[in-house]
């Protein structure tokens, strides 16, 4: 975590990092709300700290892993640095252009579940 931060830009002490088991939780559905991909990690501003919470089926899988890891801390930049509010209708697509804006863009698109 220590080393995407120092990629994305991100003070590590800024971070809580907390591994959790997502479990199914459904995230991503195609236009027949069929399930085409479950959430590898999450992100949430607390008081001090933003809190990020990563699936442990991640720690196995380091590429998706680092490309998880990086859209997270792609949320503190946007969300935590005050440029996006979370309410725009793109907000999302914004995430994962920042994170291939700051180079890690390559983990993230050959790991599908990353959201």
């Amino acid at each position: 975590m220590g080393r995407v931060c120092g990629y994305m830009g991100v003070d590590v002490d800024d971070i809580e990092l907390r591994i959790v088991d997502h479990g199914n939780r459904v995230h991503l559905v195609n236009e027949s709300g069929d399930a085409i991909g479950g959430t590898a990690g999450t992100f949430q501003q607390g008081y001090s700290r933003y809190k990020i919470a990563l699936d442990r089926d991640q720690l196995t899988q380091q590429d998706d892993l680092i490309g998880t890891m990086a859209r997270e801390l792609a949320h503190v930049r946007l969300l935590g640095g005050g440029l996006l509010s979370g309410d725009e209708f793109d907000n999302e697509l914004v995430t994962d252009l920042t994170t291939v804006h700051l180079g890690l863009g390559l983990f993230l698109a050959n790991s599908p579940a990353t959201g």
